[in-house]
């Protein structure tokens, strides 16, 4: 009959098992056979970027660690311990991952367009954390997405494209920007498509005057948007 041996500490599990650069989470470790123990216990995680702030301990097999990820910190799976004393558990390897920051949205400029204009021309979509192949669109309760086209990505913190506004209901729409990797953000009413301006039929003469030895100029302006033939003078 062999020898008995003690059953071997170690940590089977994290959550969240990933986050993003520039994050602090609070990571709950979950540990098998292990003696946690609030004051002493110490999780690691391997790799730079990722600063332990605090380590407690609820019980035996349960701890949180209060993680700070860098914004440049090194992407990818990062291996998992606890350290109490003189026990050391079975690492979890790859038990976290580091991603890539969540994007934001600040502003939208110009913040707004008139229903049926194609394109509509959006020169900065300001934010951080862009990725090139990002999905832009406009969002509105009830009315179908207006995906964005020629996007591009000029940096992490800009983002120019166009919209069809052709049909666009009148109002706030939110805008949103995908990232490849999936990761997504909103900035709700950001967006204003309007009315168009009304067609007006009055036209405006400016002053002059029929006196002999003068000149007489006729300056006629279009109040409209869309070109127009004046009549014939009778």
């Amino acid at each position: 009959m062999g020898a008995w041996q003690a059953p071997v500490p170690g940590v089977v599990s994290c959550s969240p098992e990933n986050a993003g650069r520039g994050q602090t989470v609070d990571v709950e470790i979950t540990g098998s056979n292990t003696a946690f123990v609030n004051g002493t216990s110490q999780a690691t995680f391997s790799g730079s970027g990722i600063t332990v702030l605090s380590t407690t301990v609820s019980n035996g097999t349960h701890a949180t660690a209060r993680v700070r990820l860098a914004d440049d910190a090194v992407l990818g799976a990062r291996d998992v311990t606890v350290t109490t004393g003189a026990e050391i558990a079975d690492t979890l390897f790859g038990g976290f991952t580091v991603e890539r920051a969540a994007p934001t949205v600040s502003g939208v400029s110009p913040g707004s367009g008139v229903t049926g204009t194609n394109p509509m021309h959006i020169t900065n979509l300001a934010g951080t954390g862009f990725q090139s192949g990002a999905v832009v669109k406009l969002k509105k309760s009830g009315s179908t997405d207006i995906v964005a086209t020629n996007v591009a990505v000029s940096s992490s913190s800009k983002i120019t494209c166009d919209f069809n506004l052709a049909g666009a209901a009148v109002g706030a729409w939110n805008v949103y920007v995908q990232n490849p990797d999936e990761q997504n953000a909103t900035r709700t009413n950001a967006f204003a498509v309007t009315q168009p301006i009304s067609a007006s039929s009055t036209w405006y003469l400016a002053e002059g005057t029929t006196a002999w030895g003068f000149s007489t100029y006729i300056s006629i302006t279009n109040p409209n948007t869309t070109p127009s033939t004046p009549p014939s003078p009778t």
